[in-house]
């Protein structure tokens, strides 16, 4: 029950008081990266003291992580009672009557696009075949944790870290995605495996699927005025869906969900590219910046992968801006500016960490 309040719950409160109150899908997004944005703030520190004075107990670093949760689900539950003491009922009313107007339209396309990707999680749940791959060493990884009750060992002799699968490899070390699963298999109390082939391929799928409507909507357009952002969903599932089992890297959405780098492709990256072209968007930066290091929580990749991305975004923003005959859309290049440096900032944080284990002798 606890795994279930964190996973779907928590993230709306958490992000309710600094996300996008008008979208509850968006919400439930921005407050799943805020959450991994929070532990991975704790997990960096607690790393480096492993490494320079001793070993941290994996359930008082849990423990610390909770109440910052706690916290944070508090302040968003005060903002929310706020609100609605705010707002009289003629409004809620008129968002019951647009919800049911934005469903009564393109019904059809929205059914089937809703039943395929159930069919999916179901799929994905039941019937997906359990293959090991990488994910025996991400279990490893958990498993060793959980066991021991420390974030990550040192050596006596050598004071070089080691993980569950020997010496500590620096994609792994850096990638806060793993002990944020630890973190759900201990307050759940459920073992990594379960957790993996159970519930968090039915949240993953999710998050994933938000994040390409999301995408879709930002580049197709406003979803109310056509169907065609639904058709889109629908190929998209399609296409994924006939992938299957020849490319496993271009579907790590839809089965690899305990995969870091699914984190990073199918959710981080897109949201980035949503949020930095969104336009009067407040709180963008910080946004930018939580999506940003929710990328590098998933996989080490993205210390080349988000820089790439901020670097096109912020180019063809600028071509955009400079090539307009509008005044107001050449003014304001400073904003620009900060989005992108919003986005560097965590993967260049990253590979500091990067050259900082390596060359101090703090990786065997």
């Amino acid at each position: 029950m606890r795994l279930v309040l964190f996973l779907l719950v928590i993230p709306i409160l958490s992000a309710y008081p600094f996300g996008d109150r008008k979208s509850l899908l968006k919400t439930y997004l921005q407050g799943f990266a805020l959450l991994i944005t929070v532990f991975a703030g704790m997990y960096i520190p607690a790393l480096i003291i492993c490494a320079k004075a001793a070993d941290i107990s994996f359930s008082s670093f849990s423990g610390a992580f909770s109440v910052a949760v706690m916290l944070l689900s508090v302040y968003g539950v005060l903002v929310l009672m706020q609100d609605v003491r705010e707002k009289d009922s003629a409004e809620f009313t008129a968002k019951r009557q647009a919800f049911l107007a934005w469903f009564k339209k393109d019904t059809a396309v929205k059914l089937v696009c809703i039943i395929f990707i159930l069919f999916q999680a179901i799929r994905l749940v039941f019937l997906e075949p359990y293959e090991y791959l990488d994910e025996k060493t991400y279990i490893s990884l958990i498993n060793d944790i959980l066991s021991t009750d420390v974030l990550y060992g040192t050596y006596s002799d050598t004071g070089a870290l080691y993980d569950g699968i020997g010496n500590a490899i620096p994609k792994y070390l850096l990638a806060p995605w793993y002990p944020f699963l630890a973190y759900l298999c201990h307050i759940g109390g459920v073992h990594p495996l379960i957790l993996g082939k159970t519930i968090l391929p039915v949240v993953m799928l999710l998050l994933s699927y938000a994040s390409l409507y999301f995408f879709g909507r930002t580049i197709i357009g406003d979803d109310e005025k056509s169907g065609k952002l639904y058709v889109y969903m629908l190929i998209v599932a399609v296409l994924l869906e006939l992938m299957l089992p020849d490319n496993d890297q271009s579907v790590a959405a839809l089965v690899y969900t305990m995969w870091g780098k699914n984190l990073s492709a199918a959710i981080a990256v897109p949201m980035i590219f949503v949020t930095f072209t969104e336009k009067n968007v407040k709180k963008a930066p910080l946004w930018l910046f939580i999506f940003s290091t929710m990328g590098c929580a998933g996989s080490a990749s993205c210390m080349a992968v988000i820089p790439l991305e901020g670097a096109m975004l912020l180019a063809a923003e600028l071509i955009v801006r400079l090539g307009s005959k509008d005044k107001e859309k050449s003014a304001g290049i400073l904003p620009v500016f900060v989005r992108t440096i919003c986005i560097l900032i965590p993967p260049l944080i990253e590979a500091g960490l990067y050259f900082y284990f390596s060359s101090g002798g703090l990786l065997a």
